[in-house]
C-alpha cells in the first residue's frame, strides 16, 4: 500500500509540474500571438495587402432566358473613320496583318449644329513581342463611352 501512495503521490507532483510548466508555456504563446498578429498587420499594411476572398465567383453573363441589352447602334452615321496603328503602342514593333475589326459609335452633339456620329472602324493587330491583340486609341472620346469627350467637359462643368 505504501509503494502505491508513494506512487500516485509522485505523479500528482509530477501532474502539477506539468500543470505549471503548461500555464507558462500558454502565457509565452499568448504572448507570441499577440505580437505576431500586430506583425502581421503592420506587414499588411505597409505592403498594402488584401485579405483573400473564399467566395465562389458568379458566372460571367445574363441568367438563362433573360433577354440581352446593348447599346443602340444608331441609324444615321455621318462619318466613318479607319483606325489601323502602324506599330504597337506598348513595345513600338512593327505590327503585321489586321487580325479583326471592331466598329465603336461616338455621337458628338455640337452646341452650333446637329448630332454628329462618327463610326471607328478599329484594326486589332496581333503584336508578336507582346504576344496580344492591340489596337490604337480613340482619342475622341473617352473609355467605354458613346459620346464624345467633348460633351462631357460640358454635361460636367455645368
Amino acid at each position: 500500500m505504501k509503494d502505491k501512495d508513494k506512487r500516485i503521490k509522485e505523479l500528482e507532483d509530477e501532474l502539477q509540474d506539468f500543470k505549471k510548466k503548461y500555464e507558462k508555456l500558454k502565457k509565452e504563446f499568448e504572448e507570441l500571438k499577440s505580437s505576431h498578429a500586430l506583425t502581421v498587420s503592420n506587414l499588411k499594411k505597409a505592403l498594402k495587402i488584401k485579405p483573400s476572398w473564399n467566395k465562389i465567383p458568379k458566372s460571367p453573363g445574363a441568367h438563362l432566358g433573360h433577354k440581352g441589352y446593348a447599346r443602340h447602334i444608331p441609324e444615321r452615321i455621318d462619318k466613318i473613320r479607319e483606325l489601323s496603328p502602324k506599330r504597337c503602342p506598348h513595345c513600338n514593333i512593327q505590327l503585321g496583318e489586321t487580325q479583326e475589326i471592331r466598329s465603336r459609335h461616338i455621337t458628338d452633339i455640337k452646341l452650333t449644329s446637329k448630332v454628329k456620329t462618327t463610326r471607328f472602324d478599329i484594326h486589332r493587330k496581333y503584336c508578336p513581342q507582346c504576344k496580344k491583340l492591340v489596337e490604337p486609341e480613340v482619342k475622341v472620346a473617352l473609355p467605354a463611352t458613346k459620346y464624345a469627350a467633348i460633351l462631357w467637359i460640358c454635361l460636367v462643368s455645368k
